[in-house]
């Protein structure tokens, strides 16, 4: 996924989410990756929560994920001061697609909000989340994520997860 964004390459990215795979946790035989990596992101993030530097951080995962593939990334692909924005647009993309995936099945929004939440908590609209979701507004349909199919391909579908997103941003308790 990180190495889609730092190419630009939303095809590969929305490839790589909708991949196939078995569900263990479920009845259903197959569903999309980034819908069994969310499912049961709740344990994954209590998990996290006893990882010794990690109790106190309001989003565990998305630390020690951020941390991990940065020197890999770096060494790769040469990324240097450009990995944080490349982390954090990848994480908004999978929440924005986990989302509208979720909505699309019959279940409520939800996502599970990595750095970039509590980096849009402070209202001033210059966050990664605020950004991204200005960046696609402003391109419409012809938004490269968009074009790739993420969110099928819709705009209105973008701006109802989007919108949602931001909501429920806000209202996230972050202390």
């Amino acid at each position: 996924g990180l190495s889609a964004i730092a190419a630009n390459n939303y095809e590969n990215l929305y490839k790589y989410l909708h991949t196939k795979v078995t569900d263990p946790s479920s009845l259903r035989n197959e569903t999309s990756l980034v819908e069994v990596l969310y499912n049961s992101f709740g344990d994954i993030h209590n998990a996290f929560k006893t990882l010794p530097g990690h109790e106190r951080q309001f989003v565990p995962v998305s630390e020690y994920l951020y941390k991990f593939f940065q020197p890999m990334l770096d060494d790769l692909l040469f990324v240097g001061g450009e990995y944080e924005a490349i982390f954090d647009r990848l994480e908004i993309l999978i929440a924005l697609e986990y989302g509208h995936e979720r909505v699309k099945t019959g279940h409520g929004f939800w996502t599970p909000f990595g750095r970039f939440g509590w980096k849009s908590s402070d209202g001033t609209g210059s966050s990664p989340l605020h950004r991204l979701i200005t960046e696609g507004k402003n391109s419409g349909a012809s938004w490269a994520p968009l074009k790739a199919g993420m969110l099928d391909g819709s705009f209105e579908n973008f701006e109802k997860t989007s919108s949602e997103m931001l909501k429920q941003t806000s209202q996230r308790p972050w202390f």
